[in-house]
């Protein structure tokens, strides 16, 4: 028969303790050294983007991104920080924000396009909705504007001087984006 007397149950629990912080702790610096300060660094190498910002969220990583003014192309700068996000995460990709830097005038702009965009959307009448938005652009001073979409996305460029507005709306929306609030609009 086993006795439990002999047992120094302060060893066992410190024992215990010391594990756990050795197991959390090493996980904690793998991820750091080994996934977190990689992408970090490989996202502020891209010369139009100011900061990078790593949260966890559920088990995900969410980046948030404060772009510089000089975006030329918002699409295919967001198609490469997707890309980099996917090597570094894979399944623990949360969502990609990115920090506008907006104004009135954008913020303006934007309710106005807004209806346009959506319906385009929900159509999937792209030529019209770019039809549209010029047509309600063409009498704003924007410094550039600009429109894609491909098979998930929607993206929007609004440039104002030093201001910029910055909008990704998925394409098909899902009663699960809408629990979790994905829509960026």
């Amino acid at each position: 028969m086993f006795n439990f007397n002999r047992i120094n149950f302060k060893l066992v629990i410190l024992i215990i303790v010391i594990a756990l912080v050795t197991f959390f702790g090493g996980n904690y610096l793998f991820n750091h050294y080994n996934v977190s300060q990689p992408l970090i660094n490989e996202l502020i190498e891209m010369e139009e983007i100011k900061e990078v910002e790593l949260l966890t969220n559920s088990g995900k990583t969410d980046i948030e991104i404060k772009p510089d003014n000089n975006i030329d192309n918002f699409y295919v700068f967001y198609d490469r920080i997707n890309k980099i996000a996917d090597n570094h995460l894979e399944d623990s990709k949360g969502q990609i924000n990115i920090l506008n830097n907006s104004n009135q005038h954008l913020e303006k702009i934007y309710h106005d396009i807004h209806f346009a965009l959506y319906e385009g959307i929900s159509s999937s009448e792209f030529t019209v909705m770019k039809d549209n938005i010029d047509e309600i652009i063409n009498n704003k001073q924007l410094s550039e504007y600009n429109l894609w979409v491909d098979n998930e996305k929607v993206y929007l460029q609004l440039v104002d001087a030093n201001n910029y507005l910055y909008k990704i709306v998925p394409r098909y929306v899902s009663s699960n984006s809408l629990k979790r609030g994905d829509i960026d609009g």
